[in-house]
C-alpha cells in the first residue's frame, strides 16, 4: 500500500486496458504493473495516455488524464516482443 501511495502526485505512462470499476472510468497499467482508474473517452482503449495520479485506494491509483501518447497503440510497441503468424486453415 506504501508503494501505491507513493506514486500520488506523478504524471505517469498508462497503458489503457479496459473499463475501470467504478461508472464512466477507464483502468490501465503502469509500467510497474499498478493499476490506476481514471475518467477518459473509451476510445483510448489500447494506447498509452498520460495521467496525472491524485489519488489512491488500497491497490489502485485515481487520477485525471492528460494526453495521448502519439505513436503508441500499445500493440508490439516492445521490439523485444515478437509477433508469431501461423498460416493454414482452421
Amino acid at each position: 500500500m506504501d508503494l501505491v501511495r507513493q506514486q500520488v502526485g506523478q504524471t505517469v505512462r498508462v497503458l489503457v486496458e479496459g473499463y475501470g470499476r467504478s461508472d464512466g472510468t477507464l483502468s490501465g497499467r503502469l509500467d510497474n504493473n499498478l493499476t490506476v482508474e481514471f475518467s477518459a473517452d473509451p476510445a483510448l482503449m489500447g494506447s498509452y495516455a498520460q495521467v496525472h495520479l491524485t489519488g489512491a485506494r488500497a491497490t489502485v491509483l485515481l487520477g485525471e488524464t492528460g494526453n495521448v501518447i502519439p505513436g503508441h497503440t500499445g500493440l508490439n510497441d516492445n521490439p523485444t516482443i515478437k509477433t508469431k503468424h501461423i498460416k493454414g486453415d482452421f
